[in-house]
């Protein structure tokens, strides 16, 4: 992943080797300890790039399974709900078959009630 190849001083374009001139050294040592810390902060960020997609990746599991779990439940809940539905609709249209044929009793009732008053107003 990482390139741990050691780098090569070259001659510079005038030909001066830049090992001839301390203050060069010096910043080559600095270039080469930064570039090594560069490295290894990089290493550590890949490092934790993967921590951070396997983290990701377990709670998009768990989550997917609440989910599943979620919908199973409301599904259920919707078919049972529709199960009690019909059922208080079975039961309403009963009710109303019921309260016509009481209607109609009650009606057949008062013309029985009133003949009988005709009747009893002619005694």
């Amino acid at each position: 992943m990482t390139d741990e190849r050691p780098i090569q001083t070259t001659s510079t374009l005038h030909g001066d080797n830049p090992q001839n001139h301390p203050n060069a050294s010096v910043g080559i040592s600095v270039l080469l300890e930064r570039m090594s810390v560069l490295r290894n902060d990089n290493i550590a960020l890949q490092e934790q790039i993967v921590q951070n997609v396997l983290q990701f990746q377990q709670q998009e599991k768990q989550t997917d399974e609440i989910l599943e779990k979620t919908l199973r439940h409301l599904s259920m809940t919707n078919d049972n709900l529709t199960i009690e539905n019909n059922n208080l609709k079975e039961e309403v249209s009963n009710l109303k078959h019921q309260m016509n044929r009481l209607i109609e009793d009650k009606n057949q009732l008062q013309k029985e009630n009133n003949i009988l008053k005709q009747q009893a107003d002619h005694l």
